[in-house]
């Protein structure tokens, strides 16, 4: 090993790959329908041990002794600015992201357990005031329902489906400008079910 190569150099090197690597994630998701998955990294797929489960990785509902009953609120609040107007013209808007979770699950066989899950809204919505006195604004709400199973083929491989249909919701205002100086705020809804929605897991 080269002289230069001591333990400062080595620490040094770390905190270097430290600066390159992202946090450690199971999924790209930010914030998690429960607080324990957002406090631990969105890494629920791996540990959930309750009905939040059935969003998480349905399989691990195995892990359940008898019964569990969750509800859960997250929440981020976000500011930002956008030259919505231009590129020399800034609007500021408050962006409120709120994720929550209402679930039970109950072990009906040795090897079976059946979890349903209600995430009554998740969604974000953005607002920017404009000097003209109108505003830009965007809303997304999204509801979803989650019916899980989950079978043991083994004491340790868990195999778990989940059916997840849900609703989603989007509503944004735009201003316009026509020719004689006005500005016109126009106003759109977009909404659709869908019923084909399911997830699947597996733990070993």
């Amino acid at each position: 090993m080269p002289k230069w190569f001591h333990l400062p150099g080595r620490r040094a090197i770390g905190a270097l790959a430290m600066l390159w690597c992202r946090a450690a994630a199971a999924t790209p998701e930010v914030l998690a329908p429960d607080a324990r998955s957002t406090g631990l990294g969105a890494t629920g797929v791996a540990f959930a041990d309750d009905a939040s489960a059935t969003q998480h990785n349905p399989a691990r509902l195995q892990a359940i002794s008898r019964a569990s009953f969750v509800v859960g609120l997250t929440g981020a609040w976000l500011h930002q600015e956008a030259p919505v107007l231009g590129p020399n013209q800034k609007s500021t808007s408050d962006i409120v992201a709120v994720f929550g979770m209402i679930g039970g699950a109950y072990r009906l066989a040795p090897r079976l357990v059946l979890g349903l899950s209600v995430l009554p809204a998740s969604g974000s919505a953005g607002r920017y005031e404009l000097p003209n006195g109108t505003e830009a604004s965007a809303a997304v709400v999204n509801a979803e329902a989650q019916l899980a199973v989950s079978f043991a083929l083994l004491d340790n491989l868990w195999l778990g489906v989940a059916y997840r249909p849900s609703y989603v919701r989007q509503d944004i205002k735009t201003p316009t400008p026509l020719r004689d100086g006005s500005v016109f705020e126009s106003e759109t809804t977009l909404d659709t079910f869908n019923f084909i929605g399911a997830s699947a897991g597996i733990y070993y």
